[in-house]
């Protein structure tokens, strides 16, 4: 159980991406490992990508919770 910790993922979900009118979209993952390893992937005068694979696990005491969250907050027209 000392391997396993929860993670978040927040990101943007819509076009207007700030004030009152921002849509984002909020993952919670439980339980979670990285199954996948670290990759990092740049280039010349850009941002670099990382990809990382999780998976959340079930908790062996609360087999009915299912161990991911999403959470969405759609954008509204400006």
């Amino acid at each position: 159980a000392d391997d396993f910790e929860d993670l978040w993922w927040v990101g943007d979900y819509s076009d207007e991406n700030t004030g009152t009118n921002a849509g984002y979209i909020a993952i919670h993952m439980k339980r979670v490992l990285n199954v996948g390893g670290f990759q990092i992937q740049t280039s010349d005068r850009g941002k670099g990508q990382f990809a990382f694979d999780y998976l959340a696990h079930y908790s062996i005491t609360e087999q009915d919770v299912v161990p991911v969250e999403v959470y969405v907050k759609a954008g509204t027209a400006a």
